[in-house]
């Protein structure tokens, strides 16, 4: 009785483990660089990456290096990313597939804002 007690205890504590690696599996993710008109790393841009048709919005900040990455995304079209970063204009590309256990690297180059000012 106590080896079956045993034996349906350690099935218990794998059980979880093995679900959570399941849930992971699966997936893919979208990474890039944020680089200005220059080629130079913008650090800390905000890099939003969402799906409307799926109810997915991540907002990732790009480390100093300008780098992101969004991972475990779920398999699926139409995903977009949007870039802002200070003294820059907004930047989106649409249109993004993500396949199973594929991470699509993006070419974000952003272009300098141009600051109107009215008095």
């Amino acid at each position: 009785m106590k080896a079956c007690s045993l034996f349906l205890l350690g099935l218990f504590l794998l059980f979880p483990s093995n679900v959570f690696g399941q849930s992971l599996a699966g997936q893919g993710g979208i990474n890039g660089t944020v680089l200005d008109p220059s080629g130079s790393a913008v650090p800390k841009a905000v890099v939003t990456v969402s799906n409307r048709s799926i109810g997915i919005e991540r907002k990732i900040t790009a480390s100093d290096a300008g780098e992101f990455l969004a991972s475990s995304l779920p398999p699926a079209e139409g995903y977009v990313v949007s870039v802002r970063g200070a003294g820059f204009a907004p930047y989106e590309i649409k249109d993004i597939s993500v396949h199973v256990g594929q991470v699509v690297t993006v070419p974000i180059q952003l272009s300098v804002s141009s600051v109107e000012q009215t008095v």
